[in-house]
């Protein structure tokens, strides 16, 4: 075997593992202090007084989504402020032509994405462009997490959405959100 086919099934299989660890990790993960703080303190949306489905969504998006979109939605440059300091202005990954900087890994147009730049998902046009609740599952689960479109569970997506729709102030507080309710609750 090749010397470059050995380096690319040695990281398919150390993304395989770490995204196995991520969903395992799911299920059992609490929350932070400091995340329910800065929800608390910037969206004013009290996580731990919310309905259990928009709990869930929290943990699944504050594991899945708060790299990209940040820890309280406003998009990539709260998002890498979670990084270390060293890695947010980095590019490597997230460029359609990177340079082969990376240790054991040639990166390239064929082996990586362009991340594009996540958007703000808390603010008053974030959700605005989709006609109902359905509409934004439908797009969040078709097209996330980036790395793995689909990969979540049906159940992680719906709370996921209810998740984004309080964060916006538009999910009423007595609603589980779900696949028979969804297309009555309007985003705009």
């Amino acid at each position: 075997m090749r010397k470059s086919q050995k380096h690319k099934l040695k990281f398919f299989f150390i993304l395989q593992i770490s995204i196995l660890l991520l969903f395992m990790a799911i299920s059992n993960y609490g929350f932070s202090q400091d995340y329910v703080d800065s929800i608390l303190n910037l969206t004013k949306l009290d996580i731990l007084n919310s309905n259990s489905q928009i709990q869930n969504g929290a943990r699944v998006y504050n594991l899945v989504c708060a790299d990209c979109h940040g820890d309280t939605g406003l998009g990539i440059e709260e998002g890498v402020l979670g990084f270390q300091p060293e890695h947010q202005y980095c590019q490597r990954c997230h460029k359609t032509f990177n340079a082969p900087t990376k240790a054991m890994t040639r990166l390239s147009q064929r082996n990586s994405f362009d991340l594009g730049v996540p958007p703000a998902l808390r603010n008053e046009n974030s959700i605005a462009k989709f006609q109902n609740a359905f509409a934004y599952y439908s797009f969040i689960k078709a097209t996330m997490p980036r790395y793995d479109p689909s990969g979540l569970t049906e159940q992680e997506y719906w709370d996921i959405t209810a998740f984004l729709i309080a964060l916006n102030k538009k999910l009423p507080s007595d609603i589980i959100l779900d696949k028979e309710n969804a297309a009555q609750i309007t985003l705009h």
